[in-house]
């Protein structure tokens, strides 16, 4: 689940409940709608922006073992979308969404996290609860903040996903993986989906 912080601690950026004028913030949003436009003219040719791939896999969903890409065309493209753009690995925007969602674009948690890739209605103030349920909206933002986090903890896969599911502040309060069983297992699912897709979704 996409989580927030209460407030920014000192020395900038600390996750997405922040002040607009702060530039991670500001970019982030700029970057929201920039990509949304250019979606519709670019297609998945949408150019790389500089990042070297979380993983490193190729983009090739067959032989890589996207399972979604077998039966869900609409989740398979917005996930292909949204890795180009942000250079991740596919596979890992799908691992994510299996281990948040089950791929349930409809799926809402307890607080209020929303969709595929469980975004919080807060993260990004001018979409609503229900446009989240959105597959292609969904999976953008919850890929654009992932990017940001992976790139907060200097490219650190494991880092990047506890902060994902726990926080950023826990991150930096233990410095390194906190020590919640719930974080350490979300952090191997989502691995050990990479590693060897389930046969059956």
């Amino acid at each position: 689940m996409v989580m927030m912080e209460a407030r920014p601690p000192k020395g900038g950026f600390r996750g997405f409940r922040i002040a607009p004028y702060q530039r991670k913030y500001r970019i982030f949003l700029i970057n929201l709608v920039l990509f949304f436009i250019s979606s519709l003219f670019l297609g998945l040719n949408e150019p790389f922006s500089g990042h070297e791939p979380a993983l490193n896999h190729a983009y090739t969903p067959i032989q890589k073992g996207m399972r979604k890409c077998t039966w869900d065309q609409e989740i398979c493209k917005a996930i292909l979308m949204a890795a180009r753009h942000f250079d991740l690995d596919p596979l890992l925007i799908e691992a994510i969404i299996y281990v948040e969602s089950g791929f349930d674009t409809h799926a809402v948690s307890p607080k209020g996290a929303v969709g595929l890739m469980q975004v919080h209605p807060k993260t990004v103030r001018f979409v609503s609860q229900e446009e989240l349920k959105n597959p292609t909206k969904n999976i953008m933002i919850g890929a654009e903040y992932l990017r940001l986090l992976l790139d907060e903890f200097d490219g650190s896969l494991e880092l990047a996903l506890a902060a994902y599911n726990a926080g950023i502040a826990k991150v930096k309060r233990y410095n390194g993986v906190p020590p919640f069983n719930e974080t350490r297992a979300y952090i191997r699912k989502i691995l050990e989906y990479v590693e060897e897709p389930p046969k059956e979704l």
